[in-house]
C-alpha cells in the first residue's frame, strides 16, 4: 500500500531568515536541507524558495529543501 499523506503540513518559509526557517522546520519535526544560490532579488540569508511547497504534507523526519540566497552574484 502507498504511504498515507504525512501528518505535518510544510510551513511557508519563503522570505524567512535561514536560521528561523531551520528552527521552524525542526519544531515541526522536519529536517532542513540548505542549498545556497546567488540571487539578486532576495536578500542574503533569506529563503528564496522551498521544495516541497508550503502546505505539502510530510511525515516526521522528512526533508524540506530550502534554497537560501547568498545575495547578488558578483561579476
Amino acid at each position: 500500500a502507498a504511504p498515507a499523506a504525512g501528518a505535518i503540513a510544510v510551513p511557508n518559509l519563503v522570505g524567512v531568515a535561514r536560521a528561523d526557517a531551520q528552527a521552524r522546520l525542526q519544531d515541526a519535526g522536519l529536517t532542513s536541507v540548505i542549498v545556497e544560490i546567488a540571487n539578486a532579488t532576495v536578500p542574503a540569508g533569506q529563503v528564496a524558495s522551498q521544495q516541497p511547497a508550503a502546505g505539502t504534507r510530510l511525515n516526521r523526519g522528512e526533508n524540506v529543501t530550502l534554497i537560501v540566497s547568498r545575495g547578488a552574484p558578483r561579476n
